[in-house]
């Protein structure tokens, strides 16, 4: 829960919270740091090709890896929540619609179900840090936010 002592929680089984309680088990789980590590391990690799077009053996590999990260981290949430896997992204998908704030984050949870959600992630990620590299900020490593995926968790709340 944000430490804001003015923070009043949604009411419950709503979409803001079910992002409230997925956002703290990830939290738990150190699922950005997960992410962050992947996509600055894994992104350049990734060869960006027009929607439709067939990609390369490499980047279907990289997928499939970030499909395994995500997944691991969603299934303990899932079952902690009582919830199947198209439960889960049913879930996913109406807060989605509910929270723009969050769209993002949600993003790269939806990535894992969604290849082509997964390259416009790899490309917000590219993108993020080709700026913060023309922008002097740091050389990617050890800035604490991420492409995407930075603070869009901490604006749930704000």
């Amino acid at each position: 829960m944000p430490e804001d002592s003015n923070f009043v929680p949604p009411p419950e089984n709503t979409p803001q919270s079910f992002l409230i309680k997925l956002v703290n088990f990830l939290g738990e789980e150190d699922f950005e740091d997960s992410l962050t590590r992947f996509l600055r391990e894994n992104a350049s690799k990734v060869e960006l090709r027009s929607q439709g077009e067939e990609q390369t053996l490499e980047t279907y590999t990289i997928y499939q890896a970030f499909l395994t990260l995500v997944e691991g981290k969603l299934e303990g949430f899932a079952s902690r929540e009582g919830l199947n896997a198209a439960q889960l992204q049913a879930a996913l998908l109406q807060a989605k619609k509910a929270d723009e704030s969050a769209n993002t984050f949600l993003d790269a949870l939806i990535a894992s179900w969604d290849f082509d959600v997964f390259i416009e992630l790899v490309q917000s990620f590219l993108q993020e840090e080709m700026n913060t590299s023309e922008n002097g900020e740091g050389n990617g490593e050890e800035e604490e936010e991420t492409a995407g995926i930075d603070n869009d968790a901490e604006e749930l709340f704000m």
